[in-house]
């Protein structure tokens, strides 16, 4: 049985657009999307409406949430939050960990969130 695994990239960040945003955030390392990110986020959900996709996956930072949210919009889907996609894993890119909004933080703001998995 083939399968076809679509991978994206989460929207503009905020930080991309306003490097300053940075140096006041309550979560640096934890940008939700720029206006611009959330116009390519509603654009790449409607792209894949008739791609057949069947399950969202996102790491469980903001701007990867918010980018699978319009996904999910899109295609009447639950997203799955998976740890393991986060790219902060490698500590040559980052002095710390990020601080990251809780899962029941996510979970209240993005009801398509399967808290199950």
């Amino acid at each position: 049985m083939t399968q076809t695994v679509w991978i994206a990239r989460h929207g503009n960040r905020l930080d991309f657009v306003n490097p300053e945003w940075f140096n006041t955030a309550e979560r640096p390392y934890d940008p939700p999307l720029s206006e611009d990110g959330v116009i390519q986020a509603q654009q790449l959900g409607k792209r894949l409406v008739s791609s057949g996709i069947k399950q969202i996956f996102a790491a469980p930072f903001l701007r990867t949430v918010q980018t699978a949210n319009c996904v999910a919009e899109c295609l009447d889907l639950p997203i799955k939050l998976e740890s393991g996609l986060s790219e902060w894993l490698n500590p040559a890119w980052m002095v710390s960990s990020p601080e990251k909004h809780s899962m029941a933080e996510l979970k209240r703001l993005y009801p398509r969130i399967d808290s199950s998995y």
